[in-house]
């Protein structure tokens, strides 16, 4: 899957050196919660291969592909797909989560990185995605408008502790 000189790349042992420059990054700027990392790369890519299989998961868990967006052999971010939706991912998180690294925001890869990961969703499967935002984050909500999300409704998370804005898209 190609945009541009752009492609999206589902985990695999062979980005284990660029996914190790995206997690340093994303450590020394306070950012790595969203991409679970303990610093084991083997025992995360194993984690991501049995959601990706949704077979045997945790209760806490929904069946999931995770994805990183290489652009000219660089990796840019990373997006995963939800399958399915338990109670918390149709509050916050949807079907599709994504962030773009911190030294390649704001140069238009939100909008490919989406648009690239909505293209997965369809060969997935999937024929409507729920698309999640903080209120507060006005370059998302940006993205998810441009590229066809519909806004439905504003939430109050309690166990996040935000405001978070709801769009579906049909795909």
């Amino acid at each position: 899957m190609k945009c541009g000189n752009c492609e999206l790349i589902e985990i695999c042992a062979e980005i284990e050196a660029d996914f190790r420059e995206l997690a340093d990054e994303g450590i020394a700027a306070n950012e790595t919660p969203y991409i679970n990392w303990d610093g084991d790369f083997d025992d995360y890519l194993r984690r991501m291969q049995i959601l990706a299989k949704g077979v045997n998961l945790p209760a806490d868990e929904v069946p999931r592909n995770t994805y990183f967006l290489f652009c000219e052999g660089k990796i840019i971010g990373r997006s995963e797909i939800r399958r399915e939706l338990n109670d918390e991912h149709r509050k916050l998180g949807g079907h599709i989560g994504g962030d773009i690294r911190r030294s390649e925001r704001k140069k238009g890869y939100g909008t490919i990185l989406l648009n690239l990961t909505l293209e997965k969703a369809r060969e997935l499967g999937l024929k409507r995605v729920l698309l999640t935002c903080d209120k507060t984050n006005a370059a998302s909500a940006r993205t998810i408008e441009g590229s066809g999300g519909i806004f439905t409704e504003e939430i109050f998370d309690e166990k996040a502790n935000v405001f978070v804005k709801h769009y579906w898209m049909d795909l």
